[in-house]
């Protein structure tokens, strides 16, 4: 079960509450733009217009995708995706997502709800009015709660909870340490670092290129005040990273402790009961329903499940284990996100995050009063510090259930250092800023695991980059987020000393190989010489060795031998592909998409990261990494955005969006973008209203 997935036919359909409430909305009066490369500029009277029209259009370019977080909501991924779809549906259901979202839908705020409705309606529609689309029968009309079962389910998720299920099923409980294998960046410098006295910001998620999840790039207008341009996600109602007229911000992902795993003691007169404060009690034993299709047929089948004082349980070899996680509140977290959008100034900004419905993630904040801003965002629950909470726990007290969690105050922040500078890169939440200004981590419980976030080569780039007395242009920003050079001292470059060791003369078959090796500069340029053999000795030796990003992140040990080896294999490997051993990176390292294949630059845990895979056609071709850029610079004036997705705003093949950005992504360029409606309608390349 993967943890961040945690990312059809006419039938008459219409329940009550759908329908009533698409009759409030005019979508006439929802002006839908697309501008040359077909990105969404969606105008409404109303915030919820708004979200109607935002619905309308992530179906038009992606319908594909929302349909599979529907089919997550409600169970039937199986039937889409046979076992593996079917492991999710058992997770939503472990997890009691419906049931959650029921309890606490009371906490939304009727304004909110307006919304909720309105995004519900618009796919309702657009289903409704292209039934051939569908991927199942019977999967629309869909409710508000199921938008809302799919968001808790993948946020659940993300917090470490299938890891954390993972490592029960495979009879390791006590393994358990959060740690995926994702990354991003996010930067904020203001006047006191800029040559020119604005407020730059940068915004570079890095994800998967392709998948359950992508980046699809929209602009909300309202009457009301809604005025975002950024990124969201299949089934986010408002965007989860980018900019207003006013302010922005960036998102990366953070691991410290949010799950803990608790060791039942059964009753032997009783294996449904468990000790609990010395009482026997009664687990819920649930039978949970699964449908998965396999070789074309439908099957049902049964997974059994507990639920405890803790949350849900599962048996494994060596008993049964429950799980505790972050809950509740996080049915807040697109409310959350949607009043961080409209916030005005930082005050706002951070009146939206006392919600804390959004149960992680960093957050890197810039404004056009000059404002920066980093906050260490999560659910981190209060413990009792008399236990090992990195271990497996003893689920028969009290004493080890936690009800609390740490207020938005108590986490980890930095504001308008005096140094102008605020950066994260998934690394430590103590190095985020000028050593002066970083936040103390004595003050910090410990029972967090914030430490768990540490120190890696994009952190330590940063740094070299960052951490001067000098200011920087704007262009001098650009280029820093575009690095693609490994730090000293890091991760990559304690991997890479057993090159530098080599003798070339002890191995005269390989000797050239060797020493344009270590004439490498430890860059990624698209024209580097020296990164081709480099990347053909290592990356069969990681796949091999089943290294993964912590051992780039930490650096890792390689024998002489296994590097010597493995250069044989690139050499015969370069020769037989390129006839030399010296290509230029950007044959060797190419982005795909469609019919198009282009150059592209970066390297694994380099702040312009890329991850690759080798394509049977004989060269690496990206699979994830730069998946969503803004840079922002912000005057007195407003925002100057530009922006790029790898691909384009269509997952169409047959559209002339399918893969209109690759060209400029491939030579770290960028779409000018603006947030001033009349010039949007002026340049506009189509204008219609939804279901036209």
């Amino acid at each position: 079960m993967k943890p961040i997935y945690l990312f059809f036919l006419t039938i008459a359909f219409y329940s009550v509450s759908y329908y009533s409430y698409s009759q409030s909305i005019d979508v006439k009066s929802i002006t839908i733009v697309r501008d040359s490369f077909g990105v969404p500029h969606i105008h409404a009277p109303t915030d919820a217009g708004a979200a109607y029209g935002h619905a309308w259009t992530h179906c038009e370019d992606d319908f594909n995708r929302i349909q599979h977080m529907v089919a997550l909501a409600k169970g039937k991924l199986g039937i889409l995706e046979g076992k593996e779809g079917a492991g999710f549906d058992f997770f939503v259901a472990f997890i009691k997502a419906r049931e959650t979202v029921r309890e606490y839908r009371n906490l939304l705020s009727p304004e909110y709800e307006k919304l909720l409705a309105a995004y519900t309606a618009g796919v309702n529609d657009y289903a409704q009015k292209h039934p051939k689309e569908w991927l199942l029968p019977k999967l629309f009309p869909i409710e508000e709660e199921d938008i809302l079962t799919g968001t808790y389910a993948v946020l659940v998720g993300m917090v470490g909870t299938g890891s954390a299920l993972q490592c029960i099923l495979k009879n390791k409980p006590d393994d358990f340490v959060f740690s995926p294998q994702l990354g991003s960046n996010g930067f904020a410098v203001n006047q006191n670092k800029t040559t020119d006295g604005a407020t730059y910001l940068a915004i570079n998620p890095h994800i998967p290129v392709d998948g359950p999840f992508v980046w699809h790039e929209t602009h909300l207008m309202s009457d009301e005040g809604l005025n975002i341009l950024g990124g969201v996600f299949p089934g986010a109602v408002t965007p989860g990273l980018g900019t207003n007229p006013n302010l922005g911000w960036a998102t990366t992902f953070n691991w410290p402790d949010y799950v803990d795993i608790y060791r039942m003691v059964i009753n032997p007169k009783n294996k449904n009961q468990y000790k609990y404060d010395g009482v026997w009690k009664d687990f819920e034993v649930r039978k949970i329903p699964l449908k998965v299709k396999i070789a074309g047929v439908t099957i049902k089948v049964h997974k059994k499940a507990y639920w405890c004082e803790y949350g849900p349980a599962i048996n494994n070899k060596k008993g049964i284990f429950a799980l505790r996680f972050p809950h509740g509140r996080i049915i807040l977290s697109s409310q959350q996100w949607y009043e961080m959008g409209k916030a005005k100034n930082l005050s706002e900004f951070k009146k939206a995050l006392t919600l804390q419905g959004i149960p992680l993630f960093n957050f890197i904040y810039a404004d056009k009063a000059g404002n920066i801003f980093y906050k260490f965002n999560g659910l981190l629950p209060k413990r009792n510090p008399n236990y090992n909470w990195v271990k497996a726990l003893p689920g028969d007290t009290s004493a080890t259930k936690w009800l609390d969690y740490y207020s938005i105050d108590e986490l980890p922040t930095v504001e308008n250092p005096p140094c102008g500078l605020i950066y994260n890169t998934n690394n430590s939440p103590f190095h985020v800023t000028c050593p002066e200004s970083n936040p103390d981590s004595t003050r910090y419980d410990h029972t967090c695991s914030m430490d768990w976030n540490h120190q890696n080569n994009r952190d330590l780039r940063s740094r070299e980059l960052l951490l001067t007395n000098q200011k920087i242009s704007f262009q001098e920003f650009e280029r820093i987020k575009y690095d693609t050079k490994y730090p000293k001292n890091g991760g990559m470059d304690k991997t890479f000393e057993v090159i530098r060791k080599l003798d070339p003369n002890k191995y005269p078959d390989i000797r050239d190989a060797i020493e344009i090796a270590q004439g490498w500069d430890m860059s990624g340029d698209v024209n580097n010489k020296n990164a081709a053999i480099v990347t053909c000795t290592f990356a069969p030796l990681f796949k091999e060795k089943k290294l993964v990003f912590k051992d780039v992140e930490e650096g890792t040990i390689l024998t002489e031998a296994e590097i010597v080896n493995s250069m044989r294999q690139a050499q015969k490997w370069l020769l037989a592909h390129f006839k030399t051993l010296t290509p230029e990176f950007g044959m060797l390292q190419r982005v795909k998409h469609g019919d198009q294949t282009k150059a592209i630059a970066g390297l694994p845990e380099v702040i312009q990261a890329t991850y690759t895979k080798l394509n049977p056609k004989g060269f690496y071709e990206v699979i994830g990494g730069e998946t969503y850029i803004q840079l922002v610079r912000f005057t007195e004036k407003g925002p100057e955005i530009s922006s790029i997705l790898p691909f384009g705003s269509s997952w169409h093949p047959d559209s002339p969006h399918y893969s209109d950005q690759l060209p400029l992504f491939s030579r770290n360029q960028r779409k000018p973008m603006t947030l001033d409606k009349e010039t949007i309608w002026k340049n506009a390349v189509k204008k219609y209203h939804p279901g036209e």
